[in-house]
């Protein structure tokens, strides 16, 4: 389990993006991609939801995360959209839209998290 913390705390990144719809941010042998931004509403809720590709090592994984205002309160929440593999987790969180067009994001890859729930049992 200590092994699995340190692991984590060592090679586990976030980083805070400003994106425009096409552009791309490479680091080591990942590359996120933004590809699109939808407006829509549902019953209770309007939402802005972005379409993002993370690639790696030839595996593409289709990322969404939503920012949602409920219509009874006003209430503004993000959803995070989380993608698992063996060795990490891939977060993604869609922030603000700024001036110039472009959006920011949050993006949080988090290794050996499977690893550290799996060494308490």
């Amino acid at each position: 389990m200590l092994l699995s913390i340190a692991a984590n705390s060592t090679f586990s990144i976030e980083k805070n993006l400003k994106m425009n719809i096409n552009d791309s941010f490479e680091f080591g042998s990942s590359k996120l991609t933004f590809n699109n931004i939808q407006f829509g509403n549902e019953d209770n809720f309007e939402r802005i939801r972005a379409s993002l590709l993370f690639i790696e090592n030839g595996k593409i994984f289709q990322l969404t995360p939503e920012k949602r205002r409920y219509f009874t309160r006003g209430q503004i929440t993000s959803e995070t959209d989380i993608k698992s593999t063996f060795l990490k987790d891939i977060y993604i969180n869609i922030g603000e839209q700024i001036e110039d067009n472009s959006w920011t994001f949050r993006l949080q890859l988090n290794y050996f998290i499977k690893w550290i729930w799996f060494s308490i049992f």
